[in-house]
Order: C-alpha cells, then sequence, then structure tokens
C-alpha cells in the first residue's frame, strides 16, 4: 500500500518489520548455497499468513518484493 492511511483503518500492527536480512556479509561469512530464495520466499509466506490471522497490519521497511497475504482463504 502506499499513500496515506487512516489511522483507524491498521488495526492490530506490527511496526518496522524485516521479513528478510540478507548482505553481502551474510553471503561472505556462509557462502551462496545457504540462501535459496525460492523456499525462502515460500517459508515466509506460510509464516506471514499464520500471523496475520492475528495482526491487520505489518509494516515492511525495506521490501524488495511487495507480499499481501491471503486472509479468510482468500487469495
Amino acid at each position: 500500500m502506499r499513500g496515506p492511511v487512516d489511522l483507524g483503518n491498521l488495526g492490530q500492527t506490527l511496526m518496522h518489520e524485516h521479513v528478510f536480512v540478507l548482505s553481502t556479509e551474510h553471503v561472505q561469512n556462509y557462502g551462496s548455497d545457504w540462501w535459496d530464495e525460492e523456499a525462502m520466499v515460500a517459508r515466509a509466506i506460510e509464516k506471514l499468513n499464520a500471523v496475520y490471522a492475528k495482526i491487520d497490519t505489518m509494516m515492511v521497511e525495506n521490501p524488495v518484493r511487495y507480499f499481501t497475504p491471503a486472509k479468510d482463504g482468500a487469495a
């Protein structure tokens, strides 16, 4: 979502969340084979959908890609 949002529409909110933190130091220390982006994204979607059952809004500070969890079975 971009632009102004009425505070009354936010509901229960998690602020300043980082879904992924990956830097050159991670790759230098652990190599490039440990990060499977497709598997990590699938894992994040599963975990975020579980959180979304209790949370209405999550503010992600540095998204590379945007994620909209499915609520009530809707995609």
